[in-house]
């Protein structure tokens, strides 16, 4: 097992260890009081994407150790793990990065756990049916987890070229046969009919800080969900005091996979652009053709708040963003709710009825 160098932020003032403080945006002693306020820089641009897809797409997957700067303890760090704290003082670390493709910058958290919390137990009352376990995470303060998770991060200029039909709508009035107080008769009726037009013609987008997750640990779709993040908040280089005290993955999704899916979700967005450009009540495509041009990528680390709830043999997963409070996840159902909600409903209906049935009876 390969043992990693690592780096710790001791204050300057009485030696104690420092961590990131969302709520004052600085690296902060919690014994002395002593801050460190971190600037921001705007990011850069970004990298020509011919320029990343040209690197090594090695990842790496070898586990390692480290030992702690201040108890002197060695522990194992998970794999892909840039940053963690020592399991037995609780003093935070940040390793080396060994991916080929460094960070560009970092979008720091603005909630602190206690305020995560918060959106989280919002988030769960407004969830029907579900286990009265999951009320007891949020009213126990289950332990949230901080991570500061990769995301590939696009932009690209495009212009899409098209052919297909254009659908204007008109009406013409029918003769039908219908059964009208059981005998046929004869109606008239309007129709509603599609008059196509073949066109073709060309949209132009720009697309700027599209987002990809880049870290397959936790479920895609719930970060997806975590969408839109203030990444013009981000701040450029890597300013490791801001993931002092946090969680820190490296990528495991290569920039490959993830600049196809942002093609994928371009697309979506030109498809939309070309409907509404043909215009017309109706429209058809039959072939679209998109340039792509001044492609560019960064990598950024963006915060998020996690935690897990196991219910009947399952565990399930809940983000929320470190900066806006959004709240994703997989929601378990109590079935004994539901049942319950469906007896009651039976019942309240047969009483109806039987009162009814009552009522009639006697004439009421």
């Amino acid at each position: 097992m390969r043992r990693f160098d690592v780096r710790h932020f001791p204050c300057p003032s009485c030696g104690a260890e420092q961590a990131f403080e969302p709520e004052k945006g600085s690296l902060a002693c919690e014994y002395c009081g002593h801050e460190e306020k971190i600037e921001a820089k705007s990011l850069p641009t970004g990298h020509p994407i011919e320029e990343g897809l040209a690197q090594a797409e090695t990842i790496d997957e070898k586990p390692g150790e480290v030992s702690c700067p201040k108890c002197g303890a060695s522990y194992p760090l998970p794999v892909r793990r840039a940053a963690t704290r020592c399991p037995y003082c609780d003093t935070p670390s940040l390793r080396d990065w060994l991916n080929p493709i460094l960070p560009d910058g970092v979008l720091p958290f603005r909630i602190a756990e206690k305020e995560a919390h918060r959106h989280f137990a919002d988030w769960i009352g407004t969830l029907w049916f579900a286990p009265n376990e999951l009320r007891h995470v949020v009213d126990a303060r289950k332990k949230l987890t901080g991570f500061y998770l990769p995301h590939w991060i696009f932009d690209a200029d495009t212009r899409t070229f098209y052919r297909g039909e254009r659908g204007d709508a008109y009406y013409v009035t029918v003769e039908r046969t219908r059964v009208v107080d059981g005998k046929e008769k004869l109606v008239q009726e309007r129709e509603r009919r599609i008059r196509w037009t073949p066109v073709s013609g060309d949209v132009a987008r720009r697309f700027d800080d599209l987002s990809i997750p880049a870290e397959g640990s936790l479920p895609l779709s719930l970060l997806r969900d975590l969408e839109p993040w203030p990444l013009r908040d981000a701040r450029a280089g890597m300013e490791e005091r801001a993931l002092c005290g946090f969680e820190v993955q490296e990528y495991d999704r290569p920039l490959t996979e993830g600049h196809r899916e942002a093609r994928e979700k371009m697309q979506q967005r030109i498809r939309l652009d070309v409907l509404r450009d043909i215009g017309g009540d109706e429209q058809r495509i039959h072939a679209l053709d998109t340039r792509w041009s001044d492609e560019r990528f960064k990598e950024l680390l963006l915060p998020v708040w996690t935690t897990q709830f196991h219910y009947k043999g399952r565990d399930y997963y809940y983000v929320i963003n470190g900066v806006t409070g959004t709240v994703a996840g997989e929601r378990p159902y109590s079935y004994w709710k539901i049942g319950a909600l469906i007896g009651i409903v039976v019942a309240l209906s047969l009483i109806i009825y039987f009162w009814d049935q009552i009522r009639a009876a006697f004439g009421g």
